[in-house]
């Protein structure tokens, strides 16, 4: 594997997580704030928005990485 191969799939693995992770980010707070939803964590909405939308967002990028 060479550099050039190396950093595609870093590039790519990285992309996957920063997307993912807003996406899940926002649809989470619109699960929450909109539908009244009971949060993951009571009384912590940054940690029940947070912490599923960073652990989806590395399984995702991860999954990219290993697909290249």
């Amino acid at each position: 594997m060479g550099l050039r191969e190396w950093g595609e799939r870093h590039f790519a693995g990285r992309a996957a997580f920063t997307l993912t992770f807003f996406i899940v980010a926002v649809l989470l707070f619109v699960y929450y704030r909109i539908f009244y939803a009971d949060l993951l964590f009571e009384g912590r909405p940054f940690l029940s928005i947070a912490l599923p939308a960073l652990i989806i967002a590395l399984m995702v990028g991860w999954g990219v990485k290993r697909a290249m």
